[in-house]
């Protein structure tokens, strides 16, 4: 599986984290305030995280994870049809 460009979550410099996330998770992390509607999209799934210093860096981490948890399923459900597909 060939993940699409606009669906990578990234460092941008040494500012920002940007991930993408279904709507109702981008709504429950914006609503606890742990991370800002996208800076550019904000009506997206995408959050912003604006990183201050390194004591941002286990946060960021758990974003990450957090993103990859929910991609996971999917792309074992894609390598699963793959491989039939190819017998």
């Amino acid at each position: 599986m060939k993940p699409q460009s606009s669906k990578y979550s990234r460092i941008q410099g040494d500012r920002v984290a940007d991930l993408p996330f279904p709507m109702d998770v981008k709504n429950e992390l914006v609503n606890s305030g742990r991370v800002s509607p996208h800076h550019f999209l904000p009506q997206s799934g995408w959050v912003s995280y604006w990183i201050k210093g390194e004591e941002d860096i286990s946060v960021i981490i758990e974003l990450f994870k957090k993103r990859y948890d929910y991609l996971k399923p999917k792309m074992n459900l894609v390598s699963a049809t793959t491989m039939i597909d190819g017998l």
